[in-house]
């Protein structure tokens, strides 16, 4: 077994994984962007999904999806006209 696997690093042998302050950075302006985005899918992603319910399981889950993709562009929006 010869090359290189971006999992396994050269010849099979796994890498090394990078510290967690290289994967997520902490502080900056970015963070609050996320944050809004998250919480704007998750609100209005729950209530996709509670309005749904009252028609079926299927309908709750078409209208979560598409409540979460609305409140991820809401979210940004509230962060961009409000917070930048």
């Amino acid at each position: 077994m010869g090359g290189f696997s971006p999992i396994f690093g050269h010849y099979g042998v796994r890498s090394r994984v990078p510290p967690l302050s290289d994967i997520v950075r902490i502080g900056g302006e970015n963070n609050m962007n996320k944050l809004c985005i998250f919480v704007g899918m998750t609100v209005f992603g729950w209530v996709g999904w509670w309005i749904g319910a009252k028609v079926g399981m299927m309908t709750a889950f078409i209208l979560s999806g598409i409540g979460s993709i609305v409140g991820i562009y809401i979210g940004w929006r509230i962060y961009r006209d409000y917070l930048s």
